[in-house]
């Protein structure tokens, strides 16, 4: 599915539906920024393997708690890359699962990290 956003009405492009892969929608699947530029075949290979560490995800953010995790303390607890796991964090965000808490904590480096808390919601499905 495509749209033509005022952005590109302006320069006469057609930009495709940000998150629509085969029907299924962004947090459901990876998103891609075009419809068939590299992260359209990053979001093509990662689908199944994100869907298993979005859930995987899901589990940690509910065992933390209301202590919560940033997304670089989730990508060194399941020992995967931040890039790969910060993807998950904003899908699970979008999907209502969880939720930016008011604290914040420093990551490796020194930069102030938003922390993310598990939302009723991720204790009610049994699966994002």
């Amino acid at each position: 599915m495509t749209h033509l956003t005022e952005r590109a009405s302006a320069r006469k492009v057609i930009e495709p539906d940000l998150f629509d892969l085969d029907g299924a929608r962004y947090p459901d699947i990876p998103g891609s920024k075009t419809e068939d530029g590299p992260s359209r075949i990053a979001a093509e290979k990662t689908k199944a393997p994100a869907s298993k560490l979005r859930q995987v995800c899901l589990q940690e953010f509910r065992a933390a708690g209301i202590r919560g995790l940033t997304a670089d303390e989730l990508a060194k607890l399941l020992e995967e890359s931040p890039f790969y796991v910060r993807p998950r964090v904003s899908e699970l965000k979008a999907a209502g699962f969880i939720e930016r808490a008011p604290a914040r904590r420093q990551n490796d480096t020194g930069m102030s990290a938003s922390v993310w808390v598990p939302t009723s919601k991720a204790f009610e499905e049994a699966r994002p």
